[in-house]
């Protein structure tokens, strides 16, 4: 679940293009684990999250009132690498039978907080071998139809409310935050665009130097 507190640092961005439908495979260090059951991989891998995304309708906004609210943990080893290749994920990502609904706890729904649905979605990369990354995708909304009608392909970048990355040390090396553009930083490529799903910098953006 979702407070006030975990989006209202501010956070915004332009509308950005969409992603490739299918994603392809990554050639990256060895990833976070290659068990079968994506559930047990994600949970059970001994890395930290390394990356990690808020999503909404409308990422300019204040998201209360919003239909529906989000936020996708990854873990992966390489995340330089995931960034040079881009970070690709949709409907060919999820695995299906690991999903999940959670219900909002029995009780006197808050004035100010209401009660919500969650939804959970388990995500790895695509390709022959170990991932190189797995993910956990949790929405939450004020009803379940909303959670329904939630299609991965229907996401992209121009979701990203705010974006967060960390190397193996535990280090912050890249920040988006899409009502804040000073709030924006790669401290691995700098401008360099970068595709998919990284919210910034886009080709469209400006032109990087040095690259």
């Amino acid at each position: 679940m979702f407070s006030s507190s975990t989006y209202n640092g501010g956070i915004d961005m332009e509308a950005q293009g969409g992603i490739n439908a299918t994603p392809p495979p990554y050639q990256a260090d060895p990833g976070p684990g290659g068990n079968k059951d994506e559930a047990a991989c994600f949970l059970s891998s001994n890395l930290c999250p390394s990356l990690m995304m808020c999503l909404s309708p409308q990422p300019c906004q204040d998201w209360e009132g919003q239909d529906w609210f989000g936020s996708i943990e990854f873990k992966c080893s390489d995340i330089p690498a995931l960034m040079r290749n881009g970070l690709h994920f949709a409907e060919a990502n999820v695995q299906r039978e690991q999903g999940f609904i959670v219900s909002p706890p029995k009780g006197v729904p808050s004035q100010t907080e209401p009660l919500t649905y969650s939804r959970i979605w388990f995500l790895r990369s695509t390709g022959p071998g170990t991932p190189s990354w797995t993910a956990r995708l949790e929405i939450d909304a004020r009803t379940l139809n909303t959670l329904s009608s939630i299609r991965m392909d229907d996401l992209s970048a121009a979701n990203v409310a705010m974006c967060k990355a960390w190397n193996r040390r535990g280090e912050m090396v890249y920040v988006f935050e899409a009502m804040d553009p000073d709030r924006r930083c790669n401290a691995i490529y700098g401008e360099l665009p970068l595709e998919g799903w990284w919210p910034w910098p886009k080709q469209d953006d400006k032109t990087p130097s040095g690259y």
